[in-house]
């Protein structure tokens, strides 16, 4: 259940969710065939997998990282 509800408190997961349930109203409506929802799917989950993998990589890459002191900082503390 966790997962889910951190699904819809993103933009991506609502729109997400917004789109399987219109994937899934053509396919009652007979607009799409059962293998080309199933298709819809696999683009549907790979752009939520891609952007997922792009909001961590970009969050990953500026956060600010811990200084780690060097050897003359350590020896200059020292003295």
């Amino acid at each position: 259940m966790q997962g889910f509800r951190d699904l819809v408190s993103s933009e991506r997961g609502i729109f997400c969710v917004v789109v399987l349930f219109a994937a899934t109203i053509l396919v009652v409506l007979g607009k799409l065939t059962g293998d080309e929802w199933i298709d819809f799917m696999k683009y549907l989950v790979g752009f939520l997998v891609a952007s997922k993998t792009v909001t961590t990589a970009v969050e990953t890459y500026t956060t600010k990282k811990p200084q780690i002191p060097t050897a003359q900082d350590v020896s200059s503390k020292e003295l």
